[in-house]
Order: C-alpha cells, then sequence, then structure tokens
C-alpha cells in the first residue's frame, strides 16, 4: 500500500510505502531492495495491509491487515514513522476508522465482526 502527498495536487508525490514485514525481509535477503521512491516505509505487519486511516490531526496513521492486527502509527515525523500500539482483531482488518476528536478506533473483519477500541 502506498501514501500519497497530495499538497500539490497536479504533482503528487509518494511518501511512503506500507510492506509485509515477511515479505519485506524475504525480499532484502534475495536482492537489494531500495526505497528511494519514498520517504519512509512501514514495516510492521506480518501480512498484506487492506486499510488505513489518519487521524483528524494527522498526527496517527492506523492500517490493518490479513494478520488479524491494526497498528498505531506516530506519523508527527513522516521519514521516520513509530508503530506505538498493536491491536489484536478476532480475524483479518478489512477496515479501520478514527472518531472525529481522535479517541477511538473502529476495526472491520472478514470474519464479519467490528471491534472499538479507546485510544
Amino acid at each position: 500500500m502506498l501514501l500519497w502527498d497530495l499538497t500539490d495536487p497536479a504533482h503528487p508525490t509518494r511518501t511512503a510505502a506500507l510492506v509485509d514485514r515477511s515479505r519485506y525481509q524475504e525480499q532484502a535477503r534475495t536482492r537489494r531492495r531500495t526505497t528511494t521512491a519514498a520517504t519512509a516505509t512501514f514495516i510492521g505487519h506480518r501480512g498484506t495491509v487492506r486499510a488505513v486511516a489518519f487521524s483528524p490531526d494527522g498526527r496517527w496513521l492506523v492500517s490493518g491487515g490479513d494478520d488479524r492486527t491494526a497498528l498505531l502509527w506516530d506519523v508527527t515525523d513522516p521519514a521516520h514513522p513509530r508503530p506505538t500500539t498493536t491491536f489484536t482483531h478476532p480475524g483479518a482488518v478489512r477496515a479501520v476508522a478514527l472518531s472525529p476528536d481522535g479517541r477511538l478506533l473502529a476495526t472491520g473483519g472478514a470474519d464479519a465482526t467490528a471491534a472499538l477500541w479507546t485510544l
């Protein structure tokens, strides 16, 4: 999954990539991997990333994936995103959303469940 800076909509810039940790490590072992097209690579999930959302203030990014987790990232320094919290969902995460005040996280899964988390 790729993140784009749309400050100038006529010239979007790729700023980050969210990648599967196991695939990234395997590719790094078999060949040199370059990330010059992105300012940051988010490495944290152990499966495909299926959903992302930013907090209203832009400080946080949440990602959800096939590894049954939602990760909360501190993106105040976009070049160095930091995973801060892992939320374990009953099934693969297919949807994530943050409340307008940034205090609640909702995750939705392929297993037909939804969970609400207090941040």
